[in-house]
């Protein structure tokens, strides 16, 4: 059976991380290395991880200088053997089936990625969530091709099933917020096909207190530079829809941020930032020879 590397970014999150363990090691899939990766923490973190290692010699446990999430999934993804990867935040959780239904889609597609649903919880219902998990394990799967996959991809890490291969040349950028958004082109530039998964398999914690949810100007201004990028990237490999696709998005966000007040930004910056944006989209989608109907969001 194909291995799977379950890489657990972990930085001070001692109430929810066990939860998170123990929802990998008892899945019904069992051909896992689980890699623990703790980030500085200075909280009981590591200590809890420490124990869960002595108790599964599947789990690989990692202690590192604080870096950030980028760093430490990049640290997972250098000591991963398997035959497929799976990111899992570290304060929340999967279904039991996760890694079977993940397995069985991508081996009998043979696609590239397989993603699937996730449930938001609630940190005040997160009790009465927890446990309610799915046991089918074959499932509705719609496989795409990766034009058509684009327009329907989460862009976060988590949520699905990559093949090693896809990360032999790909790590996170490290430093930056919005590490997903940096990736995500250049990770789909390379895919063949998607498998999507109907199924809600990840249930994704939503913390009041996550860095994400908390727009501050570097989360705004690194937010920026990964659509920057996105366009420039798919623009440069002649590649017309990744462009079309980051510019739309990088449209809404922009104005959803201007319109909403959502940042004590400089208006006048925001104003500039978003001009740039638009003549680097006239510019790329000229070159390309691709309409797009992005300007209708100015």
């Amino acid at each position: 059976m194909p291995l799977v590397s379950v890489i657990i970014p972990i930085y001070n999150i001692e109430k929810y991380v066990s939860r998170c363990i123990e929802s990998v090691i008892s899945q019904t899939y069992r051909d896992i290395e689980l890699l623990l990766i703790d980030d500085g923490s200075v909280d009981s973190s590591g200590k809890i991880c420490d124990e869960h290692a002595k108790q599964d010699e599947r789990i690989k446990l990692i202690h590192k200088n604080n870096g950030g999430l980028s760093s430490a999934r990049n640290a997972g993804l250098d000591a991963a053997t398997g035959d497929y990867i799976m990111f899992v935040d570290g304060d929340d959780w999967i279904a039991p089936n996760t890694l079977e239904t993940c397995v069985n889609a991508a081996e009998k597609t043979g696609a590239d990625i397989v993603q699937f649903e996730h449930k938001t919880v609630q940190e005040k219902d997160i009790n009465s969530e927890y446990g309610e998990n799915s046991s089918a394990v074959d499932v509705e799967t719609i496989v795409l091709q990766r034009d058509q996959a684009i327009t329907s991809m989460y862009v976060i890490a988590w949520s699905k099933l990559y093949k090693r291969t896809l990360w032999a040349d790909l790590r996170f950028d490290e430093g930056k917020l919005h590490e997903d958004d940096f990736l995500f082109h250049r990770m789909m530039y390379n895919v063949g096909s998607v498998a999507f998964v109907r199924q809600e398999l990840y249930y994704y914690l939503q913390r009041s207190d996550s860095i994400m949810h908390v727009l501050t100007k570097k989360n705004y201004t690194d937010a920026t530079e990964a659509f920057f990028d996105r366009v420039r990237f798919c623009s440069q490999k002649g590649w017309g829809i990744g462009a079309t696709h980051g510019s739309k998005w990088g449209s809404l966000y922009f104005l959803n941020v201007y319109k909403n007040r959502l940042i004590d930004v400089d208006r006048d910056f925001q104003k500039k930032t978003m001009r740039k944006f638009l003549a680097l989209i006239k510019e790329t989608h000229s070159r390309l020879g691709i309409k797009s109907r992005v300007c209708l969001y100015w």
